[in-house]
Protein backbone atom coordinates (compact mmCIF):
# COMPACT_ATOMS: atom_id res chain seq x y z
CA UNK A 1 0.00 0.00 0.00
CA UNK A 2 2.85 2.52 0.67
CA UNK A 3 4.94 1.14 -1.82
CA UNK A 4 2.43 1.97 -4.38
CA UNK A 5 1.40 5.37 -2.86
CA UNK A 6 5.08 6.50 -2.76
CA UNK A 7 5.24 5.65 -6.31
CA UNK A 8 2.42 7.36 -7.46
CA UNK A 9 3.53 10.51 -5.34
CA UNK A 10 6.82 10.28 -7.49
CA UNK A 11 4.97 9.68 -10.76
CA UNK A 12 2.86 12.53 -10.03
CA UNK A 13 5.88 15.05 -9.12
CA UNK A 14 7.97 13.58 -12.35
CA UNK A 15 4.92 14.73 -14.61
CA UNK A 16 4.29 18.39 -12.42
CA UNK A 17 8.42 18.28 -14.06
CA UNK A 18 7.80 17.54 -17.31
CA UNK A 19 4.79 20.31 -17.39
CA UNK A 20 6.83 23.10 -16.27
CA UNK A 21 10.01 22.78 -18.16
CA UNK A 22 7.88 22.33 -21.62
CA UNK A 23 4.96 23.98 -21.34
CA UNK A 24 5.96 26.77 -18.89
CA UNK A 25 9.87 27.30 -19.36
CA UNK A 26 10.42 26.44 -22.78
CA UNK A 27 7.10 27.92 -24.11
CA UNK A 28 8.66 31.40 -22.97
CA UNK A 29 10.00 33.87 -25.31
CA UNK A 30 13.54 34.39 -23.08
CA UNK A 31 14.14 30.50 -23.76
CA UNK A 32 15.90 31.80 -26.67
CA UNK A 33 18.67 32.68 -24.47
CA UNK A 34 18.68 29.51 -22.22
CA UNK A 35 19.47 29.97 -18.31
CA UNK A 36 21.63 32.69 -18.17
CA UNK A 37 23.76 32.75 -21.39
CA UNK A 38 26.75 35.47 -21.34
CA UNK A 39 25.61 37.10 -18.10
CA UNK A 40 29.59 36.44 -16.87
CA UNK A 41 30.52 38.38 -19.68
CA UNK A 42 27.94 41.31 -18.82
CA UNK A 43 29.45 41.40 -15.15
CA UNK A 44 32.59 41.08 -16.55
CA UNK A 45 32.08 44.17 -19.43
CA UNK A 46 29.80 46.34 -16.46
CA UNK A 47 32.92 46.35 -13.85
CA UNK A 48 35.87 47.37 -16.81
CA UNK A 49 33.36 50.52 -17.21
CA UNK A 50 31.85 51.32 -13.89
CA UNK A 51 34.53 53.97 -13.67
CA UNK A 52 33.19 55.62 -16.78
CA UNK A 53 29.78 56.07 -15.80
CA UNK A 54 27.33 57.17 -13.24
CA UNK A 55 24.16 54.82 -13.69
CA UNK A 56 24.03 51.47 -15.76
CA UNK A 57 20.64 50.87 -16.78
CA UNK A 58 20.26 46.98 -17.49
CA UNK A 59 18.03 44.76 -18.78
CA UNK A 60 16.38 41.73 -16.46
CA UNK A 61 14.09 40.11 -18.65
CA UNK A 62 15.72 37.06 -18.64
CA UNK A 63 17.23 36.81 -15.16
CA UNK A 64 18.64 38.47 -12.29
CA UNK A 65 22.07 40.06 -13.37
CA UNK A 66 22.05 41.66 -10.00
CA UNK A 67 23.11 38.48 -8.65
CA UNK A 68 26.48 38.31 -11.32
CA UNK A 69 27.46 42.08 -10.91
CA UNK A 70 27.76 40.91 -7.15
CA UNK A 71 29.70 37.57 -7.59
CA UNK A 72 31.74 39.17 -10.41
CA UNK A 73 32.45 41.97 -9.19
CA UNK A 74 33.72 41.19 -5.82
CA UNK A 75 31.22 43.39 -4.10
CA UNK A 76 31.15 43.14 -0.59
CA UNK A 77 27.96 41.71 1.29
CA UNK A 78 28.36 44.72 3.89
CA UNK A 79 28.03 47.18 1.52
CA UNK A 80 25.25 45.17 -0.65
CA UNK A 81 22.94 44.28 2.44
CA UNK A 82 22.14 47.82 3.78
CA UNK A 83 21.11 48.87 0.01
CA UNK A 84 19.11 45.84 -1.15
CA UNK A 85 15.62 46.02 -1.74
CA UNK A 86 13.83 43.49 -2.96
CA UNK A 87 10.56 42.71 -4.57
CA UNK A 88 7.97 40.86 -3.49
CA UNK A 89 8.25 37.31 -5.20
CA UNK A 90 7.29 36.69 -8.74
CA UNK A 91 5.73 33.90 -10.61
CA UNK A 92 8.74 31.77 -10.59
CA UNK A 93 9.40 32.56 -6.61
CA UNK A 94 11.87 34.77 -6.88
CA UNK A 95 12.39 38.18 -5.36
CA UNK A 96 13.84 40.70 -8.01
CA UNK A 97 16.22 43.59 -6.95
CA UNK A 98 14.93 47.09 -8.75
CA UNK A 99 18.93 47.99 -8.62
CA UNK A 100 21.86 48.66 -6.31
CA UNK A 101 24.65 51.28 -6.17
CA UNK A 102 24.82 52.33 -10.00
CA UNK A 103 22.85 49.84 -11.21
CA UNK A 104 19.06 49.89 -12.26
CA UNK A 105 17.44 47.14 -13.16
CA UNK A 106 13.95 47.97 -14.39
CA UNK A 107 10.78 46.32 -14.94
CA UNK A 108 10.29 47.16 -18.71
CA UNK A 109 13.08 48.65 -20.43
CA UNK A 110 12.46 52.19 -21.77
CA UNK A 111 15.39 54.17 -23.28
CA UNK A 112 14.95 58.19 -22.90
CA UNK A 113 17.99 60.05 -22.70
CA UNK A 114 20.15 59.99 -19.85
CA UNK A 115 23.53 61.98 -19.38
CA UNK A 116 26.14 59.46 -18.41
CA UNK A 117 24.55 56.38 -18.66
CA UNK A 118 24.79 53.24 -19.93
CA UNK A 119 22.06 51.17 -21.37
CA UNK A 120 22.38 47.43 -21.74
CA UNK A 121 19.52 45.60 -23.81
CA UNK A 122 18.63 42.10 -25.54
CA UNK A 123 18.81 42.72 -29.35
CA UNK A 124 15.37 42.90 -29.26
CA UNK A 125 15.05 45.61 -26.94
CA UNK A 126 16.57 48.27 -28.81
CA UNK A 127 15.52 50.68 -30.42
CA UNK A 128 15.83 51.16 -33.88
CA UNK A 129 16.98 54.97 -33.99
CA UNK A 130 19.69 53.73 -31.45
CA UNK A 131 21.00 50.20 -33.76
CA UNK A 132 23.37 52.81 -35.38
CA UNK A 133 25.16 53.49 -32.09
CA UNK A 134 24.59 50.44 -30.20
CA UNK A 135 27.50 47.68 -29.55
CA UNK A 136 27.17 44.16 -28.83
CA UNK A 137 28.44 42.29 -26.14
CA UNK A 138 28.86 38.94 -27.28
CA UNK A 139 28.92 35.31 -25.90
CA UNK A 140 30.29 32.62 -28.30
CA UNK A 141 29.88 34.72 -31.17
CA UNK A 142 26.46 35.20 -31.12
CA UNK A 143 25.30 38.95 -30.33
CA UNK A 144 23.34 38.62 -26.62
CA UNK A 145 23.51 41.95 -25.35
CA UNK A 146 23.88 45.69 -26.96
CA UNK A 147 24.99 48.69 -25.03
CA UNK A 148 25.10 52.37 -25.79
CA UNK A 149 24.62 56.03 -24.07
CA UNK A 150 21.74 57.81 -25.32
CA UNK A 151 22.55 61.66 -24.34
CA UNK A 152 20.85 64.74 -25.95
CA UNK A 153 24.50 64.82 -28.26
CA UNK A 154 23.94 61.90 -30.12
CA UNK A 155 19.88 61.78 -31.09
Amino acid sequence: GILILLILVHLSQDVQSCYTYYQSYLGQKVADYPWQVGSKGLAEFVWHEYPKYDQFIITKRQGQPYIYLLFYGKYSPSKYQPQAKHTPYNEFTFWENPGFDKFIFPDHMTVVPKKNTLYIVYPDELPEELKSIAKPIKYNGRDIFYYFTYEPSNI
